[in-house]
C-alpha cells in the first residue's frame, strides 16, 4: 500500500493555495454563504429587532413577506456554497486553466453538478439528522422517567454509535464532492465509491482529519488572539482601521478555504491512486472531464 505522504501534503496545498490568489475568491464565497447561512432567522429573533417589531406591527403581512424573502436567501446561499465548493475544487485541481476564467463563470458553469452534489449534501444530512433523533429520544424518555442508569447506559450507546455515524458522512461528503466534480460520476456510483475508499483507508483518513482539526483549531484560535490583541491594544478604535481589520480577517479566512479543500484534494488523490483500488479508480474516471492534476496528486 502506498504510504501517505502528509507533510507533503500540507507543503503543496498551502505553496498552491498562496501563489494561486485566484482562488481566493472562491473561498470567500464559500465563506461568504457560510457565514450566511449561519444567521439564525427565526421569528423570535426578527421580532426582536426594533424596527421590524414596529414594522410589523403597522403591518403584518409585512411578516409574510419577510419571511419569503429569507427563505428565498437562505436557498440562493445554498446553492451558492455547494457551486463555489465544486468550482473551488475544478479550480485547484486545473490552476492553469481556470485562472483565466472569471470566477462567477466558472461558478455558474458547476450548474451540471447541483443536483448530484445537493443529493449528496441533503441525503447524507437528513439521514444522519434522522439517526440521531432516534438514538437521542429513548435516551430523552428514559432520563424523563427518572430511569437515570438506564438512561446513562443508553446515551453512552448513543454516542458510540453517533460518533462513527458523523465521521462517516463527513468523509463520504467530502470524498463525493471531489469524485462527482472530477469524475462526472453519477450520484450512486460516487457514493459507493467514497464508501468503499474510505472502508480501505479508514485509519489514513481519521489521522488526515486529526491533522486539519488541529490545525483549523490553531488557526482559529490564533484569529482570536489577534483580534482581541488589536481590540484591547485600540488599533480598531476607528471605523477605517476596524473595518481593514475585518477585511484581513476574511482574507484570512478565504485562504485557509482554499489551503483546506487543497488538502483533501491532494489526500484523496494519493489514496484513490493506491494499487489495491488503482483498477476501480481509473475505470471510473477513465471518462471523466477532469482528471487529477499531477500537481495535486
Amino acid at each position: 500500500m502506498k504510504e501517505i505522504q502528509y507533510v507533503d501534503i500540507l507543503k503543496k496545498s498551502f505553496l498552491l493555495s498562496w501563489k494561486n490568489k485566484f482562488l481566493w475568491s472562491f473561498g470567500f464565497l464559500i465563506f461568504l454563504s457560510l457565514t450566511a447561512e449561519s444567521v439564525n432567522f427565526s421569528k423570535d429573533n426578527l421580532s426582536k429587532s426594533t424596527f421590524l417589531a414596529a414594522l410589523f406591527k403597522q403591518n403584518e403581512k409585512y411578516f409574510s413577506l419577510v419571511v419569503c424573502l429569507i427563505i428565498v436567501l437562505i436557498v440562493a446561499l445554498y446553492v451558492l456554497r455547494i457551486l463555489s465548493s465544486a468550482a473551488l475544487i475544478c479550480a485547484i485541481n486545473n490552476p492553469a486553466l481556470y485562472k483565466k476564467i472569471n470566477p462567477l463563470v466558472t461558478a455558474r458553469r458547476m450548474n451540471v453538478y447541483f443536483w448530484r452534489l445537493a443529493g449528496i449534501d441533503l441525503l447524507l444530512g437528513f439521514s444522519g439528522l434522522v439517526i440521531a433523533v432516534l438514538l437521542v429520544t429513548p435516551v430523552a424518555i428514559l432520563f424523563s422517567m427518572k430511569a437515570m442508569i438506564l438512561g446513562s447506559m443508553l446515551l453512552v450507546c448513543a454516542v458510540l454509535i453517533i460518533i462513527p455515524l458523523v465521521i462517516l458522512i463527513f468523509f463520504l461528503k467530502k470524498f463525493g464532492f471531489i469524485f462527482i466534480v472530477l469524475s462526472e460520476s453519477r450520484l450512486k456510483v460516487s457514493m459507493e465509491f467514497s464508501y468503499k475508499i474510505f472502508l480501505k483507508n479508514i485509519k489514513e483518513s481519521i489521522f488526515m482529519g486529526l491533522v486539519m482539526v488541529c490545525l483549523t483549531s490553531i488557526f482559529m484560535l490564533t484569529l482570536i488572539l489577534i483580534s482581541l490583541t488589536l481590540l484591547f491594544t485600540g488599533l480598531f478604535i476607528t471605523i477605517a482601521a476596524s473595518a481593514i481589520g475585518v477585511l484581513i480577517l476574511i482574507l484570512a479566512v478565504s485562504i485557509f478555504i482554499v489551503f483546506t479543500q487543497s488538502v483533501w484534494l491532494s489526500f484523496f488523490s494519493q489514496i484513490s491512486m493506491q494499487k489495491n483500488i488503482e483498477n476501480e479508480t481509473e475505470e471510473a474516471l477513465v471518462d471523466g472531464r477532469d482528471v487529477l492534476s499531477p500537481d495535486i496528486a
